[in-house]
This record gives C-alpha cells, structure tokens and sequence, in this order.
C-alpha cells in the first residue's frame, strides 16, 4: 500500500493505492440437500487466492468557519486469481467427493461494491442547531459466488453476478439543547 497525505487549515486529502494479495485461503460451506432445514452437505475449497487492488481519494474540507464539505472515491479491481479444489463431506464426514474444480479464474469477488463515490455537507447554523446531508454512491458490487455451484463447473463460465449500481441520500436536522450546571452535557433531537 502506498499513501499520501495533505493537510492545512482548510483542506485535509487522504490518497492511497494498494494491491494485496491473499493467498492459499480456505473456504467452507453448508448445504441442505434434502429440503428440510438442516445441513446435509459440507463443502470446503483449498487454494483460493484473491487479489484486491485499487487507488482511494477522500477530501475533507472547511471552506468557511460552520460549514464542512468532504468527499471520497474508490475505485478497486478484486477478483479470484486461478481455480480452486474442493470437498465434500456429508452430515457424518463421509466424503463425498474430492478434486473438484471451481472454475473461478477472473471471476469478480463479491459482497463489496468495488467502485465508491460520496459527498457531505454539514453545516453549523448557529450553536446548536445544524444540517447535514450525505449522498453515496456504489457500482460493481457483484454477488457472492458459491464454489459448489453448477456456474463454475466449466472455465467458460459468466463468472460472478454484477449487481445493479444503486444511491442512497441522507438529510437531517440537529437541534442540541446544553444542559447540565456547567452546560457540558447536551440532549439531542435530530430529524
């Protein structure tokens, strides 16, 4: 990892690059075969390797004595870096089966959008009393892959699951009310 950081009265900006590399990694899972809420089934695939790489921009601002403005990006390429064996075990540890191939190669790896994008403001109005809003935005979440599947038998597979892009925005009010003999305690009321 590689980072830099710049900071003065105004402006504070964080950016970094990284590459890891998490090899020999093992992964288990339960299957319920039969339909009837209980694991039959218990899959455990050896050699996995994944490969996350990517570059980070967040921007923290005060343009003006009340008033905060800040930013991020990320933009990262995870993905599987080669195929991965697996075994399975039914409920009495018996094996199952052995040497299986998961055809993962370039597959995407899932469970965190690995393009990111946000915006905030917050700002002071008087003391006391403020607003805020967030906006975030997230893109190339892909789905988390199961290595039993039918999907990645074969190495021309579609790999992982793209997931649709999708924003979220949040806007508030804050009212604080100091209380307390010294006024160092506060009671909130946000909207």
């Amino acid at each position: 990892e590689l980072g830099y950081k710049y900071k003065s009265d105004f402006v504070s900006i964080n950016a970094n690059l990284y590459h890891t590399i998490w090899d020999n990694r093992i992964l288990s899972s339960a299957t319920d075969v039969d339909g009837d809420s209980v694991s039959d089934e218990f899959t455990q695939s050896s050699g996995i390797k994944e490969v996350h790489q990517g570059v980070e921009l967040e921007i923290f601002t005060r343009p003006v004595t009340g008033l905060r403005l800040d930013g991020f990006v990320s933009i990262g390429n995870w993905y599987y870096d080669g195929n991965v064996e697996t075994r399975t075990y039914d409920i009495n540890d018996n094996l199952l089966s052995s040497g299986d191939i998961a055809y993962v190669n370039d597959a995407k790896i899932g469970n965190a959008a690995q393009i990111t994008a946000g915006a905030s403001a917050f700002w002071t109005i008087t003391n006391g009393v403020s607003v805020d809003a967030t906006f975030n935005y997230y893109d190339e979440l892909y789905a988390n892959i199961d290595l039993t599947s039918s999907v990645f038998e074969t190495d021309n597979n579609r790999g992982s699951l793209l997931l649709p892009s999708y924003t979220n925005v949040d806007v508030g009010a804050t009212y604080k009310m100091f209380v307390g003999r010294d006024k160092d305690k506060s009671i909130a009321l946000r909207l």
